[in-house]
């Protein structure tokens, strides 16, 4: 699942808001977007794996809180996503 499909996705995207609850197994962020706002997936119970690109240098709190346990952050090495993987003790792919 691209989330492309769910939102209107441009160059110039700055900010995700919540999408709570999403019956959604895998979301693959677009590169160019900043940042992802406070519990943007928060308890989305199917998720398993989400890209996060290496341009997104802030997330907010609670993201992917609720989120099943075998939920990978797909990120590359030294991103901010990587940080946050292992701040909350998220499983980590790096790409």
């Amino acid at each position: 699942f691209h989330i492309e499909q769910l939102i209107n996705c441009k160059a110039e995207i700055d900010n995700l808001e919540p999408f709570e609850l999403l019956d959604i197994s895998e979301i693959i962020l677009p590169e160019g977007l900043k940042s992802i706002e406070y519990s943007a997936f928060n308890s989305c119970g199917n998720l398993e794996s989400i890209y996060i690109p290496e341009s997104v240098t802030s997330l907010g709190n609670g993201i992917l809180d609720n989120c099943p346990s075998r939920l990978v952050i797909k990120c590359k090495a030294g991103s901010s996503a990587e940080a946050y993987a292992k701040i909350h003790h998220i499983k980590l792919e790096l790409i």
